[in-house]
């Protein structure tokens, strides 16, 4: 696998470093899972720490003293940011670096994405040991870089497991003034890394912070890194960290994709229970109908009933209107004749006209015995 690896700089930003206060790109829920591997300010400010560090240096100048006026009767940091030769408007007291290898699309998602605990943690073991040791060689090679601080993060999903390092560095051998003073020109002087006097040489070899930060990445984190069997890209050094304003924006826009399409999946998911919860229910209501459906011979039979009984109340019909003519006929307000020749002449196929003339007159007779019988009643 080929892997970037490098050392970066950063804005010094301690109370975020140790997840005193949160921004958007963290995932506060893996915070417990960062690791402290050094922290001498303990919670208080920059300032506050140097002052602490810097006042037997202070004690040791005014106690030489001779003249009251010669003497610094301030904190070391205004004494610091009053001295314009210390302080000439581009220094900081503390600066920080970021150790970082692998990128989000390597090392990021093996890590962030592993579903088996035991291979997730050896590989969180393997970057603690790895920036511990860093650590620890820097401290030794660079004596004059004091190391405030120094935390892994495994909470920033969008990029890869990493080291942010606070630092301050102490010049010493000065002609005149501190025994030492907070300087990392000086500093770095002190530990082989000249000042640069010309533009040509810092084209060459990049300004001191710039040598600082490759000799760091080339000396002290490619030989832990290739232990691994990973082979280094080439990149440029001393860049500033992936959280900088434009790819913090990046890392904001991403992650809120990330949340609005699993809030979309979720939508999604809870519309597809409804409509799985309703089928169900309808095939269950079918279900329950196709219980209470009568067998198919039972069926038939009722259906046959039907017919049957459509057939016979269409021949009572039939009955009843041809006793209706016969009374009208009995009753004299019908021609039996004439009748018949009207429905000759219309073609109407009436079944009394297929009976024979014996059996006419003989329903005639019982046309007017129904007649006479309706009179009595009705007397």
């Amino acid at each position: 696998m080929q892997v970037g690896c490098g050392f970066s700089h950063d804005k010094t930003a301690y109370k975020h470093d140790m997840r005193i206060t949160l921004s958007k790109n963290v995932s506060s829920d893996l915070s417990k899972d960062n690791v402290v591997i050094i922290d001498k300010l303990q919670g208080k400010s920059a300032e506050e720490y140097i002052n602490t560090l810097m006042q037997p240096v202070l004690d040791e100048f005014n106690a030489k003293q001779k003249r009251k006026d010669r003497k610094i009767n301030t904190s070391y940091t205004d004494y610091w940011l009053n001295n314009g030769k210390l302080n000439n408007g581009s220094s900081r007291m503390v600066y920080e670096g970021v150790l970082h290898y692998g990128e989000h699309d390597t090392l990021g998602k093996m890590y962030y994405e592993e579903k088996d605990p035991s291979k997730r943690e050896n590989l969180r073991r393997q970057f603690i040991n790895d920036y511990k040791r860093m650590i620890s060689k820097m401290q030794a090679q660079y004596k004059h870089i004091n190391i405030l601080y120094a935390v892994i993060h495994f909470d920033e999903v969008l990029g890869t497991p990493h080291c942010h390092v606070g630092y301050c560095g102490i010049g010493e051998d000065y002609a005149q003034g501190l025994r030492q003073q907070i300087s990392i020109g000086k500093a770095l002087a002190c530990d082989g890394i000249g000042r640069v006097e010309s533009r040509a040489e810092a084209e060459e070899k990049g300004f001191q912070l710039s040598q600082f930060y490759n000799k760091v990445r080339k000396e002290i984190m490619i030989p832990f890194v290739q232990q691994h069997g990973y082979d280094i890209k080439e990149e440029q050094h001393g860049k500033k960290h992936y959280t900088s304003e434009k790819n913090r924006l990046e890392a904001e826009t991403l992650l809120k994709e990330k949340t609005e399409h699993a809030e979309q999946k979720q939508q999604f998911l809870a519309t597809a229970k409804q409509k799985t919860d309703f089928i169900s229910s309808e095939f269950q209501r079918l279900n329950e109908l196709k219980a209470q459906i009568p067998p198919e011979s039972e069926v038939k039979k009722s259906l046959d009933i039907i017919h049957r009984s459509e057939h016979l109340k269409g021949k009572i019909d039939g009955l009843y209107n041809k006793i209706d003519i016969l009374k009208r006929i009995n009753t004299g307000t019908l021609h039996y004749e004439s009748y018949q020749q009207k429905n000759k002449q219309t073609k109407e196929k009436e079944t009394i006209y297929e009976v024979p003339e014996q059996d006419i007159l003989a329903l005639m007779r019982i046309a007017y015995q129904v007649g006479e019988f309706d009179k009595r009643e009705q007397e």
